[in-house]
């Protein structure tokens, strides 16, 4: 930010102060002084960030998210802050859900990579929790879930596993838990299917890449002179796919929420979508309003709802 938002920059230390100041036509100033003042600041008002995943991990040295140290690497330091708020969300739906009283959890990650989030939550369950784990990441590409597999048994995860195939054509069955994160397009929506079919108690996805809805919406009057331009286009088709993503786990009973997992600043696949099962009574009006928006934005279906079969 020096020589854009800010002209000079002052650095307190204990042992001196560092003044750098940028001039006129170019030059620039430094400047070592006494300290203002040789005692460290107290601390004591300071809130610590509770982290859920240790940076000793061996899964993270292996993933060269840490150094040799148990260090993160500095140009890692954004993917470790996603797996650690990744983890704190599914801590704060575990934390007084029915999954607690269960005596093993079964938990599939559809489209898992390459698995930063699927061993972070595996370590999450069964080193932090002590819970007895049976997890199953499902990836397309072989050469990522070879890799996978091998750094499992590396790390003793013995109920950690990994299979080739896709997510549309995956036998996903008695799921007390399914993750989707950043699988492109319908990918998503065909986690979706899954995890509603499996009736699982927890779903959590963070789509990307939608394509679908703005291929298929075709809005009249005012809706659109509104999407004329085709990034508002891009950007409104972005939002009503994942609005209808929500309602849809809300019709299969599922208590949801949508909201920014990490800032835009650090990643543009912000969005993440989390759904608890609180009934097994479908809800019809979630349905009415599913029925609705199709309406207004001329979709003929949205591709998760054909489906369903809703």
């Amino acid at each position: 930010m020096l020589g854009k938002e800010f002209n000079s920059i002052q650095l307190f230390t204990t042992k001196e102060d560092i003044a750098y100041q940028i001039l006129d036509k170019g030059k620039s100033r430094l400047k070592h002084l006494p300290p203002t003042t040789t005692e460290k600041p107290a601390m004591a008002h300071d809130k610590q960030k509770q982290r859920f995943i240790d940076a000793s991990a061996l899964f993270l040295k292996e993933l060269e998210i840490t150094n040799s140290l148990g260090e993160i690497r500095a140009e890692k330091y954004d993917k470790y802050r996603q797996i650690d708020k990744f983890i704190e969300t599914v801590d704060s739906l575990y934390s007084g859900s029915s999954l607690e009283k269960k005596d093993k959890l079964r938990i599939f990650d559809l489209g898992s990579g390459k698995s930063y989030l699927t061993f972070a939550l595996y370590s999450y369950f069964a080193e932090l929790k002590k819970k007895p784990v049976e997890m199953i990441g499902v990836e397309v590409r072989p050469e990522l879930v070879k890799a996978s597999l091998e750094l499992a048994e590396k790390c003793h995860f013995s109920g950690l596993t990994f299979e080739e195939g896709e997510i549309n054509k995956t036998a996903v069955r008695d799921a007390d838990i399914v993750v989707a994160l950043h699988a492109c397009d319908t990918a998503t929506d065909d986690s979706l299917v899954k995890g509603i079919r499996s009736e699982a108690h927890m779903i959590i996805v963070a789509p990307c890449c939608h394509k679908y809805v703005r291929k298929h919406m075709k809005p009249e009057g005012a809706i659109a002179d509104l999407l004329s331009t085709g990034i508002l286009e891009q950007r409104e088709a972005d939002l009503v796919t994942d609005s209808l993503r929500a309602l849809v786990l809300e019709y299969y009973g599922y208590k949801t929420q949508v909201f920014e997992f990490i800032s835009s600043e650090h990643t543009s696949k912000n969005i993440m979508i989390t759904a608890l099962k609180v009934s097994s009574e479908k809800n019809e009006e979630a349905l009415e309003k599913i029925t609705s928006i199709k309406k207004l934005f001329g979709l003929p279906d949205f591709y998760l709802d054909a489906q369903l079969g809703i």
